[in-house]
């Protein structure tokens, strides 16, 4: 999907475009989500039965996704479980999709940890993985992707919009029913901050219902100090500064929490479509508007920041990187990545005693 066809698409499902055509529009969506929905189910049941096969890797995977079209955390829980693996000694690749390499021409979910593999099989990637030297693979994006057995495997639930508009893809935000969940090993609850106690609750309970009594964990976005877009240090934190804000995220709302969260005094905010590409005009747009608002800085996302043109900007501009951090159910977690790492003792002592090749098999 192009970008000007993506916010043309994100403006109806939202509702943003109103009036006789629109309504048509959304009504040709809707009869196309019951299609889509009735293609999700053959293919699930073509696993279930066993018409497709899902394959066993060499090695331990971990599967990182969501049930609604980006913005969940997906990119910062996968960086925490590749640094944590990393730290024990694992070596660790990220197999993506690149999705942002095929929408805005920017890898834009990198970061400096793992050995990245960027492609459309995420099997035949895996395997290459593995057949490199890898320990352990972590599927980013990978929750909906039923052709690879993994040994963890998390859905990330985003506080502010669990279900985005409720609606099944391509009329709304659902890539599947919410009771795809039931492949989960454990519903991570991102921006978990945004509700309070009680809300929470009732949602985590809520998710449990859905997905058949699967745990789940609430976790919240850690700021980080801003960083310039050359990567120096540009503030200590964003406390009292007036800023603008933009990014181009599947749910830019939970950017704009972080950001008041950070008691920013955030004169304006842009949102733009997922992975977003910038035009030349789009940008001088929102430098003119911060000179006009007399900002201290123009602040955007580390995913954002990847998708930036290079230009003289004469408004600093600021990137808010986050890391995850998960204030409930930790246990759960913890159990995960147990089982990841005794299935890569496993793997060790087996290549150590000679006891056979890593084997690649299917089920």
């Amino acid at each position: 999907m192009s970008p000007s066809s993506q916010r043309a698409w994100f403006d109806l499902v939202t509702g943003r475009r109103t009036g006789l055509g629109a309504a048509c529009s959304r009504a040709a969506l809707s009869a196309a989500s019951a299609l889509y929905g009735g293609a999700l189910a053959i293919r699930s049941a073509a696993f279930a039965l066993g018409l497709k096969r899902r394959h066993r890797l060499a090695g331990p995977v971990i599967g990182v996704g969501n049930i609604t079209l980006g913005g969940t955390g997906k990119t910062p829980m996968v960086e925490m479980l590749t640094r944590r693996l990393e730290s024990k000694g694992l070596r660790v690749a990220v197999v993506s999709r690149g999705y942002g390499l095929e929408v805005g021409g920017v890898d834009d979910e990198q970061f400096g940890a793992g050995k990245r593999y960027t492609g459309p099989d995420r099997l035949a990637l895996a395997r290459k993985a593995f057949a490199d030297g890898c320990d352990a693979a972590v599927l980013d994006d990978g929750f909906h992707d039923l052709s690879v057995q993994r040994d963890f495997n998390i859905a990330m639930v985003d506080a502010s919009a669990p279900f985005g508009n409720g609606r099944l893809f391509p009329r709304g935000f659902l890539r599947e029913s919410p009771h795809g969940l039931k492949r989960a090993d454990l519903i991570v609850v991102s921006r978990a901050d945004m509700l309070d106690a009680g809300e929470l609750a009732l949602l985590r309970a809520h998710l449990t219902s859905v997905s058949g009594g699967r745990p789940t964990a609430a976790a919240v976005h850690r700021p980080r100090a801003p960083r310039t877009l050359g990567g120096g240090s540009a503030a200590e934190s964003l406390f009292g500064k007036r800023i603008l804000g933009f990014c181009g995220l599947g749910n830019p709302r939970g950017f704009e929490a972080t950001l008041r969260g950070q008691k920013a005094r955030l004169n304006a905010f842009r949102a733009f479509p997922d992975h977003h590409r910038y035009s030349e005009t789009e940008l001088d747009g929102l430098e003119a508007e911060g000179r006009e608002l007399e900002v201290d800085a123009i602040v955007t996302t580390e995913k954002d920041a990847a998708r930036l043109s290079e230009r003289d900007w004469t408004v600093p501009v600021w990137v808010l990187g986050v890391d995850l951090e998960v204030v409930s159910g930790a246990e759960e977690l913890e159990a995960g990545l147990a089982r990841v790492e005794d299935r890569f003792r496993h793997r060790a002592s087996t290549r150590t005693s000679g006891a056979g090749p890593d084997a690649v098999s299917a089920s």
